[in-house]
């Protein structure tokens, strides 16, 4: 049955990618996600009271992986922070310039109380708000790193790829999204590519660990991004 459903997330894949944006902007059905997680309160199917603690075995590989490209000074853009659980475990490592973006006020309210966010920036806003205005406004980050299946609840009807890419200036780092029973599967690599990034590695599962055979273990992967200036420069770790 799993193997029905990771080809049938396979052969949309394409069809996400390629298809007109023009198109999936006629979806009535496109806000639906936003409007889902924009609302969320404690208690709720994905309040942020699930997101106050780490229940990640991948957790101590993505630091390891951030710890080795980028600098303590660096700054890092974390994309669906939810109330900021992981900024602030990035925070007690040394990191000094974090921005956080969500687009749940209340988790982000809570975070506020929940952890030493002092100095982080927070920033309340669906990706299609926040993306362009921060584009728009020059910035850029050493470091963008979205956890979950955040970018792959993304309606296709937006260019979230490009924007995460326009936004970073060396590294992107996604942790959870394969293709295989997301939302809206995509052609990662191939995305990345058109917009000036290279997959430099990938862990599966995303804990560097043996894989179990499941279906939780075939999304669960870690990818880096790094951008292309000189092809024979990139550093491959």
């Amino acid at each position: 049955m799993f193997g029905l459903f990771r080809e049938k997330s396979y052969k949309q894949s394409p069809f996400f990618t390629f298809c007109p944006r023009f198109v999936f902007k006629l979806d009535p059905s496109r806000n639906l996600q936003k409007n889902y997680w924009k609302h969320q309160k404690n208690r709720d199917p994905h309040g942020y009271d699930k997101y106050e603690a780490d229940t990640n075995k991948h957790t101590p590989t993505l630091f390891g992986e951030i710890e080795a490209r980028i600098a303590k000074s660096d700054s890092i853009l974390d994309l669906g922070c939810n109330c900021g659980f992981m900024l602030s475990a990035m925070k007690k490592l040394g990191y000094s310039k974090l921005i956080g973006v969500d687009i749940c006020k209340n988790a982000i309210e809570h975070g506020k109380k929940k952890f030493d966010l002092s100095n982080v920036e927070l920033i309340a806003g669906s990706y299609e708000e926040v993306l362009p205005k921060l584009v728009s406004d020059n910035r850029q980050f050493d470091l963008v790193y979205s956890g979950g299946s955040t970018i792959s609840l993304v309606h296709p009807s937006f260019d979230v790829i490009k924007h995460m890419c326009a936004v970073s200036r060396k590294y992107v780092i996604m942790v959870g999204d394969d293709g295989v029973g997301v939302l809206y599967p995509r052609l990662w690599e191939y995305e990345f590519g058109r917009n000036g990034f290279m997959l430099v590695k990938l862990l599966r599962p995303a804990n560097g660990k043996p894989l179990v055979v499941n279906r939780k273990d075939e999304q669960d992967v870690l990818k880096v991004y790094q951008r292309i200036k000189d092809v024979d420069n990139i550093i491959k770790r």
